[in-house]
């Protein structure tokens, strides 16, 4: 097929000769008087700039060819017959009779050859030379970078000499000399392992101002002027590509791009090819004859000799074209600073990628004539007056055999593309290699003469879905069947869903039956590194994809469901919490419930039918939609799981991994009833990713008063282990917006009402994106998602919104809790409202919600541990391992800095009461609240209205999300840090926390889990500093043998528990046990598990040892007047 680039002409300036005069001596031109006598002529050679054009074997340096090693300058009579030849020595400083010493000249535009195009080239190199010349009348000619055995036969040239002991080129090229036609004839060959072997320069000396008198000169002067530009028998061409024009959804890998079909020698002074005397192109006569090199330079987009694969296509592969991320090109050598060099790289504006340094395809020239327009010459994909605009005129021209194959331009030389196309976008589903070719020439419709001493800028436009290119493509269509964009993507949330488009090929026949059914579905991490080279530490042994035994393939531990998940928590028949327990074991209710396979055609009965939406309230709603006769286009739902799926596995359908995804795939098949009974299937399998958990940012809270802007950029970790956050790019459309209750008439979400309208607007952060009317961002695919939330807020009551986030083609989404003011928060109707910030001591709050506050022992309003003293041995806390703990004060027995005292207390000396103790907390001093009930926290958690979301908070003083770790998680409000290298105050400082939030109103309460991750203190530890209760190394090996479910291997029955010990949490007393007790003991307090998203109740067992108690965060409440 054929595509239109845009190229732009250029104009290329090679060498200028000038010549300084000590007198204004009389100038006899030619005809006149030619006194006895010589002239003294010094000159300047220079580079002809390269023209612009068209705006290892590997890629060249853009100024690889711009060197001048070797000068000869050779005088002909008028007849053409050698008169004297002159091999001239480089030298330092001013040029003596037969030497030439080199500068860098800054070049004009009027330095162009022709005045109406631009130079490619800033500065060229100049030779400054001086010879003694006869008084005559000459074509002198300067040529350059001949190589040792040209300048010999110059040197040797009219002298006696041992032919002997002169070599055959020598000897060649002392006869081709001989005559201004022999000499013009000159032929090279190219030599592929070493481009700067092919810098041959060519050109002839005039007299200054007079350049238009042809190449015959008169010398009649004692001293004379004379300039000479030199051309280079090569060109070069740079390459861009502008993805501006494609459709959403569409990304396009490049591998790498060649040139091919080079002339295999090239003449030195006349056109290359030369053509026959005579002779007149015609369309079809495949213009001039040469021996071609089939393969030129080759520029690679990849690293390494081996070519990437279709698993190396996604966000992280670099050279990669989307819309959102339009613009890339070819890179550039920095010789002062290796470290700045690059292959390619994504440019701000294409002007930037066509330098004369970035790094070029070179060739010989191949002049090849000019096509016709309306014919197989025709460069065009619809060449000029074809019936059909639609289609490419000549769709076979990606055919040798073709009669259009390379434009009819058999022997032209063109550039070939090798990329792989993705495209996600519904209405034209597809991926696969894909080649773009094109014919160089100096216009995109007709011209195949690629000319000496150019730099061709080509530009690759590409559009639509990336095989509608404007060059030639070769690419081969989808079968007729199942055409599913792959991969595809899910949020990394808990019972979420996204519609998977599915367009069926029936070839004017019936849907028999379309089903699908999950032939793959992990827990783990997908794509982590192995650990010898710095991946993460977890439970390999189980992970399917890493130990791929039967017994590992296990999908109703993933976290894909093909049909609507109902509840929020599945319970096992060994989960010591109240409630209805759901099922003995994962895999019988996912097998039970048909979790992984799923039947749309024939409908499944209680399924109800009209117009192509099918819908099932108890397995959710799909469409099967008609586009034309031969094609169905079906949108099936797929869902993430519950929250938890049997508490004491820790699976779940969240995504616990801040670094990496998780991975099902599906299998989607169809059957179609041609007629006469010829009925077939097809079926094809996508790739399902659970993306990885976005915690940053999570929310953003205002004091009343501070409107402040933040500018949002959602940021991900590339690693576990990695100390800074990078941001990610949307695979696919993005878009941002504050809910209200226009955005949430969605199926399954409650009716909502906004309580702060205008409270907060979002704005425009980057080129890539666009604001509508209703006020919502929209980002192109490929771009980083960024966007501004701007503050409205006026008055000192409490002010909230959501927003939401919607990426990877809206399939996936991300909420940011926004909150302003101080006072205490409703979340529910008729129900206690929620202080914003943690307790202090037994009279203060925190003075706003990233303070994580205090920790106090069960009981003890007196003995405060203050927040300055909750930091980890490591900073920071990442490759943790057992050893890691306990804290610096704990490990060594330091006294704990207490609230309201300039005293040190040690572990042991601070008291605290037992946990049936009736009201504890005697002495509790802040007005109008009380301590949090488990009634209270039991409230939130029992309410369908009520979610969590897990994250960072930034406050006040943050202006945007911290890259640095420790700065995203390090927020401590009095500025004191146990260690010099953490941030030295709180200036853009994030806090991990849970968003506790009501769906209906946006209402939403943070609680920290501290700057250190882990929000409470161990006494089974004296004191250590870990979230986890029961764990301090790898899980299982404190368990015992005899427990009912997790038996003598309890790592296998919970693998996301691997290293349970070090993950970050926080856990919040309550204001009295409640409970008969029993094996766990009474209930204490609410756990809050930032890793597998829990917010439960915990018991006396988890935070006592003996009637000792741990050391926990308290959070107050107001009861209703």
């Amino acid at each position: 097929m054929k595509k239109t680039i845009s190229y732009f002409l250029f104009i290329c300036g090679l060498l200028m000769a000038a010549v300084t005069s000590c007198k204004d001596d009389l100038l006899y031109t030619d005809g006149g008087l030619i006194p006895e006598g010589e002239s003294i002529v010094t000159a300047q050679v220079d580079f002809k700039p390269l023209v612009e054009s068209l705006t290892d074997k590997s890629r060249t340096a853009g100024d690889a060819i711009k060197s001048i090693n070797d000068l000869c300058v050779l005088l002909y009579n008028v007849d053409g017959i050698l008169v004297e030849a002159r091999s001239l020595t480089c030298v330092q400083g001013s040029p003596a009779d037969g030497e030439y010493s080199i500068d860098e000249i800054t070049r004009k535009k009027e330095d162009a050859a022709d005045p109406n195009e631009n130079i490619a080239e800033n500065k060229t190199p100049r030779a400054n030379l001086s010879l003694k010349i006869p008084y005559g009348r000459y074509y002198i000619y300067a040529v350059a970078n001949m190589g040792k055995d040209f300048n010999e036969a110059v040197e040797k040239y009219g002298k006696e000499d041992d032919t002997d002991n002169t070599s055959e080129e020598v000897e060649k090229y002392k006869t081709a000399i001989g005559t201004v036609k022999k000499l013009k004839n000159i032929s090279f060959t190219w030599q592929t392992n070493d481009v700067t072997k092919n810098s041959q320069m060519f050109g002839h000396f005039t007299v200054i101002d007079q350049e238009d008198k042809g190449e015959l000169l008169t010398v009649n002067k004692k001293a004379m002027k004379l300039h000479a530009w030199i051309r280079r028998a090569a060109s070069k061409v740079t390459i861009a590509y502008d993805g501006s024009g494609l459709k959403e959804g569409v990304f396009i890998y490049l591998k790498s791009v060649t040139i091919k079909d080079i002339p295999k020698s090239c003449y030195l002074g006349q056109d290359n090819p030369a053509a026959p005397e005579n002779y007149q192109p015609t369309d079809g006569d495949g213009g001039v004859k040469l021996d071609l090199i089939p393969e030129g330079e080759t520029i690679k987009y990849y690293e390494g000799d081996t070519e990437p694969d279709l698993v190396d296509f996604k966000d992280t592969y670099e050279a990669r074209v989307t819309k959102g991320m339009p613009f890339l090109g070819s890179g550039y050598n920095t010789l002062t600073s290796p470290s700045e060099t690059k292959t390619y790289y994504h440019p701000e504006k294409l002007e930037d990628v066509h330098t004369e340094f970035t790094n070029a395809l070179y060739f010989y020239e191949n002049m090849q004539g000019k096509g016709e327009e309306g014919t197989p010459s025709d460069k065009r994909q619809v060449v000029a007056g074809a019936n059909d605009k639609t289609k490419p005129t000549y769709p076979e021209g990606g055919m040798k055999d073709d009669k259009a194959w390379k434009d009819a331009k058999p022997y032209g030389t063109y550039i070939e593309v090798d990329a792989f196309y993705v495209s996600i976008n519904k209405e034209k589903v597809g991926r696969g290699p894909i080649k773009y070719r094109f014919m160089l020439g100096k216009d995109v419709v007709t011209d195949y003469n690629a000319e000496r001493n150019h730099h061709y800028k080509l530009t690759l436009k590409f559009k639509g879905y990336a095989n509608d290119a404007d060059w030639h493509i070769e690419y081969e269509e989808p079968e007729p069947g199942i055409e599913i964009p792959n991969p595809y993507y899910i949020s990394y949330l808990y019972n979420r869903t996204m519609n998977l488009p599915v367009k069926i090929n029936t070839g004017g026949g019936t849907l028999e039956s379309l089903s699908a059914r999950i032939i793959y579905n992990n827990w783990a991490p997908y794509g982590t590194l192995p650990v010898n080279a710095g991946g993460l530490a977890y439970a390999r042994e189980y992970d399917y994809a890493e130990t791929p035994d039967k017994s590992n393939d296990q999908p109703w531990h993933g976290f894909l469901s093909l049909r609507k998940t109902s509840k929020r928590i599945l319970l096992g028949e060994h989960d010591d919490v109240l409630g209805e327990k759901d099922m003995t074991d994962n895999k019988d209710y996912y097998e039970s419930t048909q979790r992984g396979e799923r039947v749309y055609i024939p409908a499944e009965s209680g399924v109800t039918q009209s117009d192509g939406t099918y819908e099932s309230q108890k397995d959710g709603h799909y469409e099967i939609s008609k586009i034309n006769d031969n094609q169905l286009l079906a949108s099936i739902p797929l869902y993430t799981r519950a929250k938890q799926m049997y508490i004491k596995s820790g699976y779940t359908g969240n995504n616990p991994y801040v670094a990496y995804q998780r991975h099902a795939r599906v299998e989607i098949m169809a059957k179609i009833n041609l007629g006469a009974g010829n009925i077939f299937s097809k079926k094809d399998t996508v790739d399902i990713f659970q993306v990885r958990r976005i915690v940053n940012p999570k929310g953003i809270y205002r004091s009343n008063g501070n409107n402040k802007t933040f500018h949002v950029t959602l940021l991900c970790l590339p690693r576990e282990n990695a100390e800074t956050f990078e941001s990610f790019s949307s695979e696919g459309p993005w878009k941002a917006y504050v809910v209200n209750e226009k955005t949430e008439l969605r199926e399954g979400d409650p009716v909502f009402t906004d309580p702060n309208p205008g409270f907060i607007t979002l704005g425009i952060a980057s080129k890539n994106t666009k604001l509508d009317a209703d006020g919502v961002i929209y980002g192109e695919t490929g771009s980083d998602i960024k966007f501004d939330i701007l503050f409205h807020g006026s008055g000192d009551s409490n002010k909230n919104a959501v927003i939401r986030v919607e990426y990877h083609n809206y399939t996936c989404e991300h909420l940011i809790f926004v909150h302003q003011g101080d006072k205490p928060q409703e979340l529910l109707s008729g129900q206690p409202k929620w202080h914003i910030s943690n307790l202090i001591s037994k009279g203060q709050e925190a003075s706003n919600p990233l303070d994580e506050g205090s920790l106090f022992k069960f009981g003890n309003l007196d003995q405060v541990i203050a927040a300055k003293n909750q930091y980890n041995a490591k900073r920071p806390m990442i490759n943790v391992e057992p050893g890691d703990f306990p804290d610096p004060i704990t490990r060594e027995g330091l006294g704990f800095e207490l609230v309201g005292s300039t005293d040190k207390a040690v572990w042991r000396d601070i008291k605290n009461k037992p946990a049936n103790t009736v009201e504890p907390w005697n002495g509790f001093e802040v007005l109008n609240a009380r301590i949090a009930t488990l009634d209270d926290y039991q409230a939130l958690f029992d309410s369908p209205d009520i979610a969590q979301g897990y994250g960072v908070l930034y406050g006040d003083e943050a202006d945007k999300p911290a890259i640095n770790l420790l700065q995203a998680y390090g927020y401590q409000e009095n500025n004191k840090y146990g260690k010099p290298a953490d941030p030295k105050d709180k200036l853009g400082c994030g806090m991990r926390g849970c968003f506790v939030y009501n769906r209906t109103n946006g209402r939403s309460v943070f609680f920290p889990i501290g700057a250190s991750g882990y929000g409470h203190r161990k006494e089974k530890e004296q004191g250590c500093l870990r979230y986890s209760s029961g764990q301090k190394e790898i899980f299982g090996v404190s368990i015992s043998s005899s427990d009912k479910f997790y038996g003598s291997n309890p790592i296998s029955k919970a693998p996301l528990f691997y290293d349970l010990y070090m993950r970050p949490g926080a856990v919040y007393w309550i204001k009295e046990a409640v409970g008969s007790g029993g094996v766990w003991g009474t209930n204490v307090g609410w756990d809050i598990n930032y890793f597998t998203f829990d917010f439960n109740k915990i018991t006396q067992a988890n935070v006592f040892n003996g009637n000792n108690s741990d050391a926990c965060f308290i959070r107050c409440v107001e009861d209703p007047n």
